[in-house]
């Protein structure tokens, strides 16, 4: 089994693990919600802040593990703004995103971004679509598994992971 696929297989394997793990807490959330559906159209948080734990692949299938950092705003239950600063350790790349999402239902969100990838100190503009979704759990702590397709300079790359954040 190849390094490329152990680190998918692991990645899978740790999704699944934390959507499993969630499943309990959005069942208690969306009862929850039930009990006060009068409100339930003003329950997100405006701010939000995440961690995000993954894998970048580009069509080459080089892959690279992915950190980063995230901030959303939501301005309003369907639409939000966010920026998102990644680094992308094997590839030695930083990439910085400002995603402009829409949250059509539940914890869904899908999300087109422009922005940029720094290398070697020269900056490439990347387009960045996205989805994902949101598991609450607690007053605001959150799961999100995403994946996210960045076209940069005619390459095109696959980044799949995990944000992990908390709302306020």
């Amino acid at each position: 089994m190849t390094k490329h696929r152990r680190r998918i297989g692991f990645v899978s394997v740790l999704t699944a693990f934390l959507f499993a793990a969630a499943l309990p807490a959005a069942a208690e959330e969306a009862d929850h919600k039930d009990q006060h559906a009068e409100h339930a159209e003003h329950a997100f948080h405006r701010h939000h802040l995440s961690v995000f734990i993954g894998n970048t692949e580009n069509e080459d299938n080089r892959d690279a593990d992915t950190f980063g950092v995230g901030y959303d705003y939501r301005l309003g239950q369907y639409h939000g703004i966010g920026v998102m600063v990644e680094y992308v350790g094997a590839h030695d790349t930083v990439t910085a995103v400002v995603p402009l999402q829409l949250h059509p239902w539940e914890g869904l969100k899908v999300f087109g971004a422009p922005g940029a990838e720094f290398e070697d100190g020269h900056a490439k503009l990347l387009i960045r679509l996205g989805l994902g979704y949101q598991f609450f759990f607690g007053d605001a702590w959150s799961i999100e598994p995403v994946v996210n397709w960045d076209a940069v300079h005619g390459d095109l790359k696959t980044i799949f992971g995990l944000h992990i954040g908390r709302g306020f």
